[in-house]
């Protein structure tokens, strides 16, 4: 169970809570008026009860971790190694797809690298073949698997090489229109990797040794070396 459901249950309990304690305080005044001693002290031990039961569901609440409101990418060293390695290994651009596990809410693990047919390729441009990347992403949903990554290479040197070119940004314009929960990353050949999207917020966590963050608020990164495991 979420926890928004459980805060949402939890809430008509300590709804119910409050109006019992609500009718217990007018029941115990009223046997006090009456000087109805056995009957003002069952009032009170229900009163003191239904309060302590209130209480312990308000900090039950309380207590609930925060769900977080900007997924997170989770990444290895290893899947980062594997598709710079896969993307420069010509001197033309390349094109991959990612999927993995959706492990808590708006948390993905990237896992696994997708490769499709492509229509064309050169040093500065790749284009997926759209029969096939539509077949890939009808096998993903029969799978009940999802789209959280799109990886490509760029030409170039150096950090601003990997900046994301009006293509890719359109691009991922679209997947995000169509809610897609998915983010991209662009490399180049000296190791540098950047994480990006069109407009939806996101935040990346890598586990592992041999990548360097470069820019945190930029989501830079760089392999210490392409190839190396």
């Amino acid at each position: 169970m979420n926890n928004t459901k459980l805060k949402q249950d939890v809430g008509v309990i300590h709804d119910y809570l409050a109006r019992r304690v609500g009718k217990l305080e007018t029941n115990l005044l009223d046997a006090c008026r009456r000087i109805d001693e056995p009957g003002a002290l069952g009032m009170l031990t229900e009163l003191l009860d239904a309060s302590h039961i209130k209480r312990v569901s308000d900090t039950m609440v309380a207590e609930l971790p925060t769900e977080p409101t900007v997924p997170t990418y989770m990444l290895s060293t290893l899947t980062i190694q594997e598709a710079c390695s896969v993307l420069t290994k010509t001197k033309d651009e390349d094109l991959r797809f990612a999927t993995g596990l959706a492990v808590a809410p708006m948390t993905y693990a990237v896992t696994r690298l997708l490769q499709f047919e492509l229509n064309r390729k050169s040093v500065v441009f790749a284009e997926g073949d759209q029969q096939a990347v539509a077949r890939l992403m009808i096998g993903l949903h029969n799978s009940d698997h999802k789209l959280f990554m799109t990886w490509h290479s760029h030409p170039g040197s150096g950090e601003a090489s990997t900046n994301p070119s009006s293509i890719d940004r359109d691009f991922h314009r679209r997947l995000e229109a169509g809610n897609y929960p998915v983010i991209g990353a662009i490399v180049n050949r000296e190791g540098y990797i950047r994480f990006f999207s069109y407009k939806r917020r996101f935040k990346v966590s890598v586990y592992g040794k041999g990548v360097e963050v470069i820019n945190e608020q930029s989501c830079v990164y760089k392999l210490d070396k392409i190839g190396a495991v």
